[in-house]
Order: C-alpha cells, then structure tokens, then sequence
C-alpha cells in the first residue's frame, strides 16, 4: 500500500521535490515524486522500515519555498517499489539547504567555513555556470578536479549525486582578502574562518568591505551607518525586533528563495538612519551567512548592504572566478496573496510546456525549444536553436539574423505569460498592465487587443496644458508662479526633462529621490484609514496624465501630508483600475481579469483593486515575475 502525500507548490522550479527525492533516497525508501500544476505528489511506501526516519529528515532538512502552501495525504492500494528519480535540475540562483548550513557550521565537517558548499538543492549554483547541459566541464569550475572525498560524494551522497558544483576545502576556491597594502590568502577551513572574524571586526569597527559573494558584489557596512541601499540580517531571531513583520513576511525572509521585501522598520535607532521602511532580505549564501555568524559573535544582527561597486571601501573580499549574476527576487506578499513582482532569481533559468516551434527574446533573456520543453535563460548560455519563427520585443537588440522575426510589446507579452502560466491562453480575458505606462487589453482565443493604449508622458509645454485644462485652471498656474515660486520651479524642471509621468508626480510630491518606487515607499508611512481623491479619468481614451498631476499640486498647495498624497495617489489608481476594468468585462463578458506588470506590487493600490473586484478575483502570475521579466515566456505564444 502507498501512503500519498502532496503539498501545493506553485512554482515551475523542482527544488521541493527533487530535496524530498534525496531525502528518501538517502533513507532507501521506495517513492514516486512528481511535480504538476503546482502539486508535488509524493506516493510513498508505507512498509518501509525507514519510513518514519524519512519523515522525521523532512522536518530537519526540507526548506521552506515562498511558493509552498497546504499538504494533504491519503492512502493507495498501488504498490511503490522503487527509489524515487530526480526530476530536471537546473542551476538556480538560491540560498543555502538546512543540511549544507549545518556542514558550514559544524567543526568536524570538512566543508567549515567553506563558503561555496552547496548542493543539488541549493546555493548560488548560477554564479559559476556556463552553458548546458548543466555539467561540470560546463562551469567556472571545469579545471578544478574533486578530490577523492568528493568524487565519492558525487557517485553516492543523495544531495550531490551527480552535482557538477561539488567542492570543498581540499580541491575548491581559494578567496583572498586585501586590506590596504596586506593580502591574506584562504584555503583551509581554519583560514577561511580567520577571513571572515577579520571581516566582521572591520565592520564592528564601523569600517566598509566588499565581498564578491556568489549572488553578486556587494558592499556591507554597519547598520548606522548610512548609505546601504538595503538592510540584510544575520540573526533570524532578531527580525521581529527589527521589522513590523506578518508571519508571511518573517516565513518569506528565511524561504530558500531568499526574496528582498519592502517592510516597516521597528528598531527606533534604525529608522533614524534608514527611515521609516526598508528592503530587507536575510543572509542569502555562504559568504553572507559566514559573515552573519561572526557578526553575531560580535553583537551585530544586520548590515547595511550596497551594490554600488564604487563605494569606497576599506577592504575587500575576492576571488579568481568570473561570475554571473541575477536581479534579485522582490516579493509583494500580504496575508491573502503573494506573488513575485520583479527580478530574475528564482525564477530562470526555467523549463516550460510544451516546446513550440519559436524562439523568443526579451530583456536579455530568452528561450528556445529543448526536447519536448521551452528553456528560458541568458542567450549566452543556450547556445544555437534552429526556428522557423522569432519573437522579439521591440527594440530587443538580437545577435543574428533571420527570416522571420516578429516583434511585440511588453504589455502583451505579459498579458500572455499570466495567461499561459495560468493556462487560460485560450478563454476570454481582459487585462491591465502598469508598469510606469498603464495600458489595458482584451484578448478572445490567442488575439490580443490594446482598448485602452499607453498615453506617452510629455514633458514639454505641462504648465501650457495644465493651464488650459479647464475653466479657472490659468488661476492655478498663476498662483503658483506669484505665490509658490519653488512648485513652479519644480515644473519648469519637469518641461525641460525627459522624466516619465510618475517621475514628475515624484518631483511635484517634493519626494528627495523621484521615482515611483519612492511614491511608493512614501506611501507606506501613512496610516489612515482612507485616501484622499486624485483625479484618474479617461480624456480621448488615455489616461488623463495632466489632470493627474493638476490634481496633486492642488493638494499640495492644501498643505496635505506628504504621507497622505502618496498613499492617495494609489488608492486613487486602483479605484481607476478596477472601474475600468469592471466596465471592459461587462461590455465584453470577458471571463477573467488579469493584472500584470511590476506596478501592481504596492499594498494600497493592489489591496484596493481586489476589494473593488472581489466578485472577480484578479489573475496574476504564480511563479513568474510579474514585471518585465515575464515577457520572454510571454512572447513564446505571441
């Protein structure tokens, strides 16, 4: 008899399944694993003698996954009489496995302190990778035998069967540390916890070092410090002190996925330095994690982090291998929905179904056809694919020639992927895509149509138009130009840029940095309970963006709270949304609503337009960015 297993998880990514793989594997328990439509069925035999000790191994070493949600179990009559096989395995850009965190920690492990252990599982296996299929004489690490100890692992070990990264102390990277004119050079596990104390005293001395991790380089500094550009903690027990945090958000920061959240400060000498919310991420490989362990040591639970390569610094971390990297994966989560809004991490490279015959292109990523499957990734790591057919977005710069190349926009490409991943791509639909544009769509069948087109945002002549918007506007324009002399000077600054519209209502709003991202994070700091109105109409079928803008300098010349008008203008946006989209859907009798694009990942706006389509649940992507990064799987059914 087969006891049946199966936990949700909505991602296309086999990381789960293939760790419950090498759990039964390592236990010798007989298991079929699949991972389907977002369900990982595990049926399992339920006489093993070792059965319980597989479960038990569960609890320890299964990570937790952003994508995971409920389990359920059941009995079969069908009898399971061999180990379970792994399912495709690619090289992700993930965080460290409980098992491999214990081997870095643990004194009589001969990977202590080895900040590049990883396994089949986990770690940032996509630094060092270069072209498929994914095995070792195709990664940085080609020249670099396994020594025997590792040989052995790599023929018998579950976790390392076959993994091409495999390495430790003995047969691994060296890393070197340069602080001024002295370089110290690590390739024993004793050196290498010697570089990473050295490393943390500079930072407790309130010094700046960067590190080239296996995600990318990075520079730390101390959390008071100032300048970081995000906050990355080291001690899990300390992130409800630090951050208002919900249990989905505390449960998403320590995932394997290791995703960047936007979430309220609670440390009172923190805000003073980083304001009032932050991006906050958990230590997400092995050399953050070693670092994060002998800061701890020393009474610090969180760095300041930059990715900005021309900090100065006071020392630096290093080694001689190239490496690629990844944006990382942001999530927007609340208590009812979490979804990915923007980054590469995670996500790619990635299998989809089924392969047609077509390659597609869009922001540096593509995918082409391999087997019966579409695999999505860097051009440079797929190498040729013959086509009879190419889809590129527009302006998408492409290395070859060809015959037949199509091109198409960003916002039906991501109409298409949220409908492909969903698999509605053939039902009725109408969409709207936001991201610094707001378009909106309508499709029966595999035809897209743009109703409502993007309305460019023109900078030029803005004070001539918001001054003829409407009878009594002049007054307002010459109010501001007698009475309010640096709002005025602020829209001069707009007409003789090129900004975009919410980089103008930034300017306007007197945010430091303009950009929607800080109307954004502004937003985040008010805690009312209702918006005040922005005017968000239609004027010849586009989006009214000078009446718009008219409408917050109004309110500014009202004294409003900076707080207040930003969250207002969100509140305002997903009342429009969701009016537009309610009235295309009863016109068209669409069956569903789609939301895409990187612009929905704002707790005001999304929280306001499910509310008003409560009786239509919009559709997002599961596991696929919902930003620009889903258009090359949605150009694979353009």
């Amino acid at each position: 008899m087969a006891f049946i297993f199966e936990i949700g998880c909505d991602t296309h990514q086999k990381t789960i399944a293939n760790t419950l793989v090498s759990i039964f594997r390592m236990h010798g328990v007989e298991a079929s694993i699949e991972h389907e439509n977002g369900l990982i069925t595990c049926a399992i035999n339920q006489d093993h003698p070792r059965l319980q000790e597989a479960f038990d191994a569960m609890g320890s070493l299964l990570p937790a996954s952003v994508f995971m949600r409920g389990s359920s179990h059941r009995f079969d009559e069908t009898p399971v009489t061999r180990l379970p096989e792994f399912l495709e395995r690619l090289p992700l850009g993930l965080g460290v496995c409980p098992r491999c965190t214990g081997e870095m920690l643990d004194p009589s492990s001969r990977r202590y302190y080895y900040p590049f252990t990883s396994c089949n599982h986990c770690g940032g296996q996509y630094a060092f990778f270069d072209a498929y299929p994914y095995v070792r004489e195709n990664t940085a690490l080609r020249t670099i035998p396994p020594c025997p100890a590792c040989a052995h692992e790599f023929s018998a070990d579950p976790f390392r069967e076959g993994y091409p990264q495999i390495g430790c102390p003995e047969c691994g990277v060296g890393v070197s540390m340069r602080e001024g004119d002295e370089l110290f050079l690590a390739r024993s596990s004793a050196e290498y916890k010697m570089l990473f104390e050295r490393a943390a005293a500079l930072i407790a001395a309130g010094k700046k070092i960067r590190i080239k991790t296996t995600t990318g380089i990075r520079v730390f500094a101390p959390s008071d410090a100032g300048g970081g550009t995000a906050l990355m903690v080291f001690n899990a027990s300390k992130l409800s002190t630090l951050f208002s945090l919900i249990d989905e958000e505390f449960n998403a920061l320590l995932s394997i996925e290791r995703p960047v959240l936007h979430v309220a400060l609670k440390d009172e000498r923190l805000k003073s330095v980083m304001g009032d919310t932050v991006d906050a991420q958990y230590c997400d490989d092995g050399f953050t994690l070693l670092l994060g362990r002998e800061l701890i040591e020393r009474g610090i639970d969180a760095a300041a982090v930059s990715t900005d390569e021309h900090t100065p610094i006071d020392a630096v971390i290093d080694y001689d291998i190239a490496i690629n990297t990844q944006s990382p994966m942001r999530l927007f989560l609340n208590k009812d929905v979490r979804f990915v809004a923007q980054g590469e991490r995670g996500s790619f490279p990635a299998f989809v179904v089924p392969a047609l015959d077509v390659a597609s292109f869009a922001h540096s990523l593509a995918a082409v056809r391999v087997g019966e499957k579409m695999l999505i990734d860097r051009p440079e790591h797929l190498g040729g694919t013959a086509t009879s057919k190419v889809n590129a977005l527009e302006g998408e710069q492409l290395g070859f020639s060809h015959g037949n190349i199509h091109r198409f926009d960003q916002d039906t490409a991501s109409f298409m992927a949220v409908l492909a991943e969903n698999g509605l791509h053939k039902n009725s639909a109408v969409c709207a895509y936001f991201d610094e544009t707001i378009t909106f769509l309508y499709t029966k069948g595999e035809h897209i149509t743009r109703i409502i087109p993007a309305e460019p945002f023109v900078s030029a002549g803005l004070i001539g138009r918001i001054g003829s918007l409407r009878e009594g506007s002049d007054r307002l324009i010459g109010n501001l130009r007698s009475q309010h002399v640096q709002l005025y000077g602020v829209l001069e600054t707009i007409e003789s840029s090129s900004c975009s519209l919410f980089e103008a209502a930034a300017m306007i709003v007197g945010l430091e940095n303009p950009a929607m991202s800080a109307l954004a994070k502004e937003a985040l700091r008010f805690v009312g309970k209702g918006g005040l109105q922005i005017d968000t109409k239609l004027r010849d079928n586009r989006f009214d963006s000078v009446a718009f803008l008219a409408s917050i300098i109004s309110y500014r010349l009202a004294d409003v709270p900076t707080p207040l008008l930003c969250y207002s203008i969100f509140e305002s946006l997903g009342d429009y949304f969701s009016d537009i989209l309610t009235e295309l859907k009863n016109r068209s009798k669409a069956e569903h609503v789609v939301l895409c694009g990187s612009g929905f990942a704002n707790q005001s706006l999304y929280s306001r337009v499910v509310r008003n389509l409560k009786n239509t649940p919009p559709v997002l992507s599961r596991s696929f960015p919902i930003g620009r990064e889903n258009g090359v799987v949605g150009g694979i059914y353009l």
